[in-house]
């Protein structure tokens, strides 16, 4: 259940095809359901939005009022487009949910060794994430809910959620590589077609890459600045993953493939100055004017940060 104007509000889990949300005060609301049966998600009403990836704002509106408080809702699983609409019976929203098209494939390294427990990422044609799938013992993977017709992209990574780690160069399928993780919003690989396109051999071969590693410090005292962001950018600038320090101020980007990189360090206390790698203050600023740092055969450790107490005016006032 979402608000009017688009934030996730409420959750509730359906059982022999009816399910309940509590706790709503009076409002407007939009109601996604969504499945892992192999059925397409959808929108209320009749829109489908496979993995959340709609505007919710498009659908339509659930208005509560108090005279009639919809307590519960039911949807059937059905191959149909002639689906019932609107409220029914005593306040009750009703779901058809079309049988969508289920991706799998397989995700394994350069050695043929599985890959066990790593997500996939399939988005659709704008780069909204439209559905996630993990891999099994034997590295295979397949979407639990289905897709509607449409053009689709596979990732082992994704801006923000993260890669599959240990050391692999992330890739779309079709073996585009990434630079650092994957960015939705900039889609590339081979084009998964619903219908007509491979929908069961997506599959995924990974090769190890390189790492850039260091320390973020305090100026002065050499302390290691612990849950401090470091920021990773192409060549181009364009953002390529994102690391938090540990307890020990240190940080690693794994499973880069060669070429030139920039880093900027943001410490969460605004007592601290934002840093490109070379020391540069960074406030915004555009982060190809710092030191590039170059990979290639080797791995990149030491590329440190050294940040600075901001100054700051302290003011006291006293009246007699």
């Amino acid at each position: 259940v979402y608000s009017q104007s688009g934030q996730l509000l409420k959750r509730g889990s359906y059982s022999s095809g009816s399910f309940t949300v509590r706790g709503l005060a009076n409002g407007t609301y939009y109601v996604l359901l969504k499945n892992y049966v192999g059925l397409v998600d959808e929108l209320y009403a009749d829109l489908p939005c496979p993995g959340g990836s709609c505007d919710v704002t498009t659908g339509t509106p659930v208005v509560l009022t108090g005279a009639e408080t919809p307590a519960a809702a039911s949807f059937l699983a059905s191959a149909t487009v002639d689906k019932p609409q609107g409220p029914v019976g005593s306040g009750q929203l009703v779901f058809n949910l079309e049988t969508g098209t289920v991706l799998s494939g397989s995700l394994k390294n350069a050695s043929t060794d599985p890959l066990q427990g790593k997500t996939v990422y399939i988005l659709d044609s704008v780069g909204s994430l439209a559905a996630t799938a993990v891999t099994d013992g034997l590295g295979n993977f397949e979407t639990e809910s289905g897709l509607p017709d449409g053009t689709y992209y596979a990732t082992t990574a994704l801006l923000g959620e993260g890669g599959v780690g240990e050391g692999y160069i992330d890739e779309w399928y079709g073996g585009q590589l990434c630079t650092g993780e994957c960015v939705g919003a900039d889609t590339l690989g081979d084009e998964i077609t619903i219908p007509g396109g491979p929908v069961d051999a997506i599959d995924f071969v990974l090769d190890t890459g390189k790492s850039i590693s260091g320390t973020v410090t305090e100026a002065g005292s050499g302390t290691g600045l612990p849950s401090t962001v470091v920021e990773l950018f192409d060549s181009a600038g364009a953002a390529a993953g994102i690391q938090l320090t540990n307890g020990a101020g240190a940080y690693t980007f794994s499973g880069l493939i060669p070429g030139n990189y920039y880093l900027k360090a943001t410490s969460p206390s605004t007592d601290y100055s934002i840093v490109l790698y070379d020391g540069n203050p960074c406030d915004g600023c555009d982060v190809t004017t710092g030191t590039a740092v170059n990979i290639a055969g080797t791995d990149k450790s030491g590329i440190d940060f050294v940040l600075s107490k901001v100054a700051n005016i302290d003011i006291e006032k006293f009246t007699n």
